[in-house]
């Protein structure tokens, strides 16, 4: 009789413990589901979170996030996600309005929360600092700094870890084994572009998507159009920058993957400069392309950048 009391003791007790592990063995066996407003913003999770997420992306590789048009699909995935993780500074200018319709409640991570943002001054892209600025506009464009895209990686560790901590040990190792990247292709940058005469450091893009690696690198980049591609440019703006590049013999223009070459050709009409490959602003390439992650579309830009002003 004893002894089948303390059988029924036991069996009580595993059957206890068994309630109180099936959670962590659920979770342990179902990734976090994971939104990303955009594929660059994306590859940084993915480097993160390994095989312990579900990703999904709003505005894919070679699209524009400007632009961009949420669809029903979006707001689908963000009303599924356990997790939602955008560029911030102004950049995804709809995501309010698709959280709202969707009725995802959860944590919305903001991936620049600690950058020192650069403001735009919004004068003559050609001007020397003898026009006072109209305006001052927040530049989103901050994972073109190296540095900047450290720290969003320290967020995304954070984040995921809070809300997985049963694998914070794989999120932790990750995060550090890809800042040891980042280091080392920044620095490799640094000295690829210290063989390039600071006269010559000048580039002409799309739009005004370089801002931040060119104060890192010390170039200056100049376009005919503001930080959001769906800004129109005015013939004034595009009648002095047809005249910098005049006078400063620029021979190269670069395209960009998101934007059309239709502006840039017509610049380069007007002022002989031949139309240059193309530089990857504001999200990655295909898996075919060259720029398929964040190393490589910065060490892609970087070699780009510097062939064309050599």
């Amino acid at each position: 009789m004893k002894r089948r009391v303390t059988l029924m003791i036991s069996f009580k007790k595993i059957f206890f413990l068994l309630l109180c592990f099936l959670p962590l063995a659920v979770s342990a066996k179902t990734p976090l589901r994971v939104v990303s407003s955009f594929s660059i913003l994306s590859d940084l999770i993915r480097e993160v979170g390994g095989d312990h997420i579900t990703l999904q992306t709003i505005v894919g590789a070679n699209e524009d996030t400007h632009v961009y048009e949420p669809t029903p699909k979006d707001a689908q995935h963000l009303a599924e996600a356990d997790l939602v993780f955008i560029n911030g500074l102004g950049f995804e200018g709809w995501i309010e309005r698709l959280i709202e319709s969707s009725g995802y409640k959860g944590d919305v991570i903001v991936a620049a929360k600690h950058i020192h943002p650069r403001h735009d001054l919004q004068k003559c892209a050609c001007s020397q600092g003898n026009h006072a600025p109209s305006s001052s506009k927040i530049d989103p464009h901050s994972w073109h700094n190296i540095p900047n895209v450290k720290s969003y990686i320290t967020i995304i560790e954070k984040a995921l870890s809070n809300k997985d901590p049963l694998h914070q040990k794989d999120y932790a190792h990750n995060a550090a084994l890809y800042q040891k990247k980042l280091d080392l292709l920044d620095q490799k940058i640094q000295n690829n572009f210290s063989t390039i005469p600071k006269d010559n450091r000048i580039s002409i893009t799309t739009h005004d998507g370089f801002g931040y690696f060119g104060d890192h690198y010390g170039i200056r980049f100049l376009s005919p159009v503001g930080l959001s591609t769906g800004a129109e440019p005015s013939a004034k703006a595009i009648a002095h920058l047809v005249d910098f590049i005049k006078d400063h013999h620029i021979k190269i223009l670069f395209l960009e993957n998101i934007a059309s070459s239709k502006l840039m050709q017509q610049i380069a009409n007007e002022t002989g400069a031949r139309l240059g490959p193309v530089l990857y602003s504001d999200a990655l390439s295909d898996e075919k392309g060259p720029a398929s992650t964040y190393l490589k579309m910065m060490e892609h830009n970087a070699q780009t950048l510097i062939e064309g002003m050599n």
